[in-house]
């Protein structure tokens, strides 16, 4: 017989190494869907848009809160049995899981690496907060006139997806979506620049808006009427720089052969630095950004706590009025990609980014001081809440259907006030009435209250019967505790904190900024406040009530305080005194984990206030 057994070799028999399966097939068949998951696990919300080809491929966005911008793209597969793999096309984020059969819930796990770290999660489950049948929602909207709400969306790049929320209708009213290659075009060029095409497009559609035209955006004939024209808004020094003979030569070109000259002019006005640094701090490139190339002229504009106002540039603020959502006659950053994010939703039926979510837009009647004349304006109010899951009806043409019927939107101001663990009463004058406070140079005039603890005007002219008073405030309950002098921003924290808390602090503390102990450790009692204290970039954010502590800054050599009246994972509003008529604002917040653990910062485009801290009770 033969010996079928190998001859000794004086090396141990190798394993072989297994041959591995082959990947299952993938689950094709006439299916597209689009579905929106959401979940939580390990202290992080997990959002999941999820839009599935008929051919088994995946298309996706998530969000990840607290986190930072739109969002982050995905591309992935899904199999005959329902396992899936989504990985990141913007960071290494990857998705590997199952889909429920229905198609209602998402069972993975969840791995990002980082350059400072790895965030894993083991298991996570997500569950369907909206969806769309594509066929049934464009017939729906073509039955309607109202385009597809689903729910608080991220907006998708692919041109195959989210188009299909496009009515025939609007589709007339934005120009650009006839051009048969210019979705395609934009997407080449976003990627090239390395920036989400779908902030772009909020951007262009926003600018391109023309009334005259009956347009809603992406018009490349729009005119401004003050010799800007085009998908951005081209002017006649950015004309001469990409070698036309005047700006009005872009009215004759299609929306896609603009392109290359928006290209062109957002790589030299500062958005090529920008997502460098956004990559430098493992983030998005935000909206703010994008907008301030364009509209500022440079995206670092986007860090500045303001960018025009009436008292440094009154033509530009003039030509920008609009933007001015709070009537301070100062238009920030932020106050004007909020008009691009209001825009975008009632335009295309989502929110463009997390911030979006949280944004209503309230009209109101006012007199324009300069005509004489009662207009309607608007103002962009944040909650802290999630204020827009479905569409927002702000505009003509929408169905008031598809606001939500009924009760109030989650997160509305009655919603807020009512959770006093959350935000406190906030009451401010309208921004007619801070007109007439600053040309009547009403000094002592109410400008607002948080909790019925009433703010004060601090700029104009004393009447007698005020001077007469006294320059310091006292308490009236017979302790004659003092508060402060009259209106300054001490004053009115002292003031808060005796009412509310009762909470009494030394007399003649000091300056705004002496109210912070640099040799506190945060978390530990600040001994002469006899309050705990936070310092920034600690796991600790601001909350209600909490006494922030600002340094000096390039609007005060000694320092600011004011009284936190509500916060999120994103950002805090404070109440304030002695900043002219500007009884609130909104500061922004970003994170990052450490050692698993999230640390808080304040925004890049509100570092220049110099928030040192705050105190609590």
């Amino acid at each position: 017989m033969f010996d079928t057994r190998e001859p000794l070799t004086g090396k141990p028999p190798q394993p072989r190494t297994p041959t591995p399966p082959a990947p299952r097939p993938l689950k094709a068949g006439t299916q597209t869907w689009q579905r929106t998951f959401r979940g939580a696990a390990n202290g992080i919300t997990f959002q999941l848009r999820i839009i599935r080809k008929p051919n088994g491929h995946l298309s996706a966005r998530y969000q990840a809160t607290p986190g930072k911008g739109s969002g982050w793209h995905l591309e992935g597969h899904l199999r005959d049995d329902n396992t899936f793999t989504l990985k990141g096309t913007q960071n290494n984020a990857e998705f590997q899981g199952t889909i429920s059969p229905d198609g209602k819930t998402v069972t993975s796990s969840f791995t990002n690496v980082t350059t400072k770290d790895t965030f894993t999660v083991s298991e996570l489950t997500l569950r369907m907060a909206a969806w769309v049948n594509t066929s049934q929602a464009v017939q729906s909207q073509q039955n309607t006139g109202a385009s597809s709400s689903t729910g608080p969306q991220q907006s998708d790049s692919s041109a195959a997806d989210w188009e299909k929320t496009i009515t025939p209708e609007m589709r007339k009213r934005l120009p650009a979506l006839s051009e048969p290659d210019f979705i395609a075009k934009l997407n080449e060029m976003c990627k090239r620049i390395g920036i989400p095409s779908d902030l772009l497009l909020a951007v262009m559609t926003f600018e391109s808006a023309d009334h005259d035209h009956g347009t809603r955006g992406l018009d490349p004939k729009a005119d401004n009427g003050l010799g800007y024209y085009g998908l951005i808004q081209f002017g006649p020094e950015a004309a001469k720089d990409l070698g036309l003979v005047t700006a009005k030569d872009f009215q004759k070109m299609s929306a896609t052969e603009q392109l290359p000259y928006v290209e062109k002019f957002l790589k030299t006005h500062g958005v090529p630095q920008a997502v460098a640094k956004a990559k430098s701090e493992n983030r998005n490139i935000t909206l703010e950004e994008i907008y301030m190339s364009i509209l500022g002229g440079n995206a670092n504009k986007a860090y500045s706590s303001v960018w025009k106002t009436k008292a440094a540039n009154p033509s530009g603020y003039k030509n920008n009025s609009g933007l001015d959502s709070n009537g301070d006659f100062a238009i920030t950053p932020t106050e004007a990609a909020d008009a691009v994010r209001l825009h975008w939703r009632e335009v295309y039926g989502n929110n463009i980014d997390e911030r979006s979510r949280h944004l209503e837009r309230q009209w109101y009647t006012a007199r324009n001081p300069d005509t004489n004349r009662i207009e309607r304006k608007w103002k962009s109010v944040y909650h802290s809440g999630i204020f827009s899951d479905k569409l927002n009806n702000t505009f003509d043409g929408q169905l008031p259907s598809q606001q939500g019927q009924g009760s109030p939107a989650p997160g509305s101001q009655q919603n807020q006030n009512q959770n006093s663990q959350q935000s406190g009463s906030i009451k401010e004058i309208s921004a007619a009435g801070k007109r007439t406070i600053r040309n009547n140079k009403d000094w002592g005039t109410e400008i607002g209250s948080l909790d019925g603890v009433k703010s004060y005007y601090n700029d104009g002219v004393k009447s007698a019967e005020e001077s007469a008073s006294g320059d310091r405030n006292y308490s009236t309950d017979g302790n004659k505790y003092e508060y402060g002098l009259k209106w300054q921003c001490v004053e009115f924290v002292r003031r808060y904190y005796y009412d509310r808390l009762g909470v009494e602090f030394v007399p003649r503390s000091g300056n705004a900024e002496d109210y912070f102990d640099k040799n506190t450790p945060s978390g530990s009692t600040n001994t002469r406040r006899k309050l705990t204290q936070f310092k920034i970039d600690s796991t600790e954010k601001p909350k209600y009530q909490d006494l922030i502590i600002f340094g000096p800054n390039p609007f005060s050599s000694v320092g600011h305080v004011a009284i936190v009246s509500s916060s999120s994972d994103d950002n805090f509003t404070i109440a304030q005194q002695n900043v002219g008529v500007k009884f609130t604002d909104t500061i922004g917040l970003e994170s990052k984990s450490v050692a698993g653990k999230k640390i808080y910062k304040i925004s890049q485009s509100h570092r220049s206030l110099n928030v040192m801290g705050w105190l609590r009770k």
